[in-house]
């Protein structure tokens, strides 16, 4: 399995745990399983954008642009604080 190293998104994940990283991964595209994965390889995503996981569980957004993450990432912790809140 064999990286192309210069095809990458940054992306990260919400679930009812939490963010899967505190900022953004860095994953990149693996042609032959057609997936961007990060250096570990326990994450992975199909494509840019947002889309909801195949179990329904998580939320996970990719994007080119690293400060676009970052956002989204930043948003869903405010989220998860608020939600904290509301449920106390």
């Amino acid at each position: 399995m064999e990286k192309d190293k210069n095809k990458y998104v940054w992306a990260n994940c919400v679930n009812l745990s939490g963010l899967v990283a505190r900022g953004p991964l860095k994953c990149y595209w693996y042609p032959d399983i057609r997936e961007y994965y990060d250096s570990s390889l326990n994450f992975s995503v199909k494509r840019e954008g947002q889309e909801i996981c195949d179990t329904g569980g998580c939320i996970t957004f990719a994007s080119k642009s690293k400060q676009r993450v970052l956002d989204w990432t930043k948003g869903a912790q405010n989220v998860m604080k608020l939600l904290r809140v509301w449920s106390e």
